[in-house]
């Protein structure tokens, strides 16, 4: 519990100062970081296996090979001009609801299980995911906004077919 008051005194001096959260391999499995602004987080190797983040603030966040498995990321924001680093993360179980991947590298991200309703993964690098057993992912368009637009697939594992019907571009295309 020490820890995550901590946390939370981190969270709020990182605010004000308006400076990155920087946490390299921090433990925080199972907490409760709803709505919380992690904006440019350094989360490098981070264990966030079952914490809420539901529509946590990550834009631009940092989080190679960071362990999301389980979390509650409903309506979170990765989004930004620029490129939000999910490179190897663990996103096995972890239900992404109407979470925004737009422009995301989830390279080698293992998506397993994760549930992908109304997911948003528009210009995102893909290349190598495992997707075995996505759940309730629905390809949409509606003219302007298509949440599979220019995603990079290369390599990527257990492709359902709501993937494979999507107009996506090779890896280095723009």
């Amino acid at each position: 519990m020490a820890e995550y008051k901590y946390l939370l005194e981190l969270l709020r001096i990182s605010k004000e100062t308006k400076n990155p959260v920087i946490l390299p391999r921090a433990r925080l499995s199972g907490v409760d970081l709803n709505g919380v602004d992690l904006r440019d987080a350094v989360l490098t190797a981070v264990d966030l296996s079952g914490a809420n983040l539901e529509n946590a603030n990550l834009t631009g966040a940092r989080l190679t090979g960071a362990n999301l498995s389980g979390a509650n990321l409903r309506g979170a924001d990765f989004f930004k001009d620029g490129e939000p680093i999910l490179s190897s993360v663990d996103l096995r179980r972890a239900d992404l609801t109407g979470a925004d991947f737009t422009k995301a590298n989830l390279k080698l991200a293992d998506l397993t299980d994760a549930i992908l309703t109304d997911t948003n993964f528009a210009k995102a690098n893909l290349t190598g995911v495992n997707l075995a057993g996505v759940k309730n992912f629905t390809r949409y368009s509606n003219g302007t906004r298509d949440n599979l637009r220019g995603t990079i697939l290369a390599n990527a594992i257990n492709v359902p077919d709501s993937f494979r019907k999507a107009k996506t571009r090779k890896h280095g295309d723009l």
